[in-house]
């Protein structure tokens, strides 16, 4: 059996088509139906206007205790500004006897300058050494010492 054959036997089958999308869509409210109806009219209770309420009395607890005589009165100062009170200074009967060293303030002088510490070696060149070379060993030994300097 070949491609055709089977293809007839088993019928054409459908594709499955691709579903592109699609901004969803609200539902629209429906309102269930019934056989129930009012009979009659309704009474509704109508509504006051709004009045505000009225204050509550203050209760006074009443008792049978009254003041006699006259009571004393607190008479107010008359304000007077305040003075710093003076320092008091502890008395004492210690004093010093004889004089006390003292260390002598020296006149300021700037520093000098530390000489610079060059490290010295036992390593030498063994041989000859042409003009060439003594150009190379130089300007090597120069920037050891500028990049010392930099580094200290």
């Amino acid at each position: 059996m070949n491609y055709i054959e089977i293809e007839f036997l088993l019928g054409e089958f459908e594709k499955r088509q691709p579903e592109y999308f699609k901004p969803a869509e609200r539902p629209e409210p429906f309102k269930q139906r019934d056989n129930l109806k009012p009979e009659g009219e309704f009474e509704r209770p109508s509504k006051d206007k709004f009045v505000p309420a009225e204050k509550q009395p203050q209760y006074k607890p009443r008792d049978n205790l009254k003041p006699e005589g006259e009571f004393e009165k607190r008479t107010p100062d008359k304000f007077v500004p305040a003075e710093r009170p003076k320092q008091k200074r502890p008395e004492d009967n210690l004093y010093p006897e004889g004089t006390f060293p003292q260390r002598e303030n020296e006149p300021f002088v700037p520093a000098e300058r530390p000489k610079q510490k060059i490290p010295q070696d036992n390593l030498r060149p063994e041989g000859t050494l042409q003009p060439t070379d003594l150009r190379k060993i130089g300007r090597f030994i120069a920037e050891y010492y500028d990049f010392v300097d930099c580094c200290c």
